[in-house]
């Protein structure tokens, strides 16, 4: 081989060769990262998803049963003519256990308690909320996972008063990452278009926004029909 030919064969890449090199490596490694966000973010979606699916099957299945086993509820709900707010609870009793709540207000942040269910017996057909709300002064269990809130929370008898209808939908996230379709008109919700808190935080319509730190919310709507129990005699 002569020494021209060896000096050809050693010649290294070119500034062009390596640019292009370099552009395809670019190119790829965005991809990646596209690819890997995206993965992220589906897998922070799921997994607030799934937390509040969970809290609100077992707020559901829990008072179903309670109704189930005493045959009665006895609702009281917030009153309509007030303000909606931590300021104006509701409640709900059945089978020796009260369930406190109030809606479209973020645990922790608008209120230290959204859900609250401690032991208590009826008397004379009354339900009332649980004493020192938003603190109460008995014993019991906050039912809601962190950074959220109930958009809706109603246990009523259904028309043929035969069986209780029971709705409860939560919501995951903050305040800017909601919206609710009845309050705000056309696509509004995709944009910063903003609502009144905490009423417009209330409803079977609030829906997560699209666009960035969707991944961070969550909503779900569960509602089911209860027959009491019937006791042979």
């Amino acid at each position: 081989m002569s020494r021209h030919a060896k000096k050809l064969n050693n010649r290294g890449f070119t500034i062009v060769e390596l640019m292009i090199a370099t552009a395809v490596l670019s190119i790829i490694l965005l991809m990646a990262t596209v690819i890997i966000t995206g993965i992220s973010n589906l897998y922070y979606k799921g997994i607030n998803t799934a937390r509040i699916q969970t809290a609100t099957r077992t707020t559901v299945d829990e008072i179903a049963q309670n109704i189930q086993l005493s045959g009665k509820a006895y609702p009281n709900p917030p009153d309509p003519a007030q303000p909606q707010g931590v300021n104006n609870p509701g409640a709900v009793c059945a089978n020796g256990y009260r369930y406190t709540y109030v809606r479209g207000i973020e645990i922790g942040t608008g209120s230290p308690h959204v859900l609250w269910r401690d032991a208590y017996v009826v008397s004379g057909g009354s339900c009332p909320p649980v004493s020192g709300w938003p603190n109460p002064t008995s014993s019991g269990q906050e039912l809601m996972p962190p950074k959220s809130r109930l958009t809706q929370f109603d246990v009523s008898p259904d028309a043929s008063n035969t069986a209780y209808v029971v709705t409860v939908n939560m919501a995951y996230g903050d305040d800017d990452q909601l919206c609710n379709t009845s309050a705000i008109a056309g696509d509004a919700c995709g944009g910063g278009a903003t609502m009144a808190y905490p009423d417009d935080y209330i409803g079977t319509t609030v829906v997560c926004r699209s666009g960035s730190g969707n991944q961070f919310c969550a909503t779900t709507n569960l509602t089911t029909t209860v027959l009491p129990r019937l006791v042979g005699g």
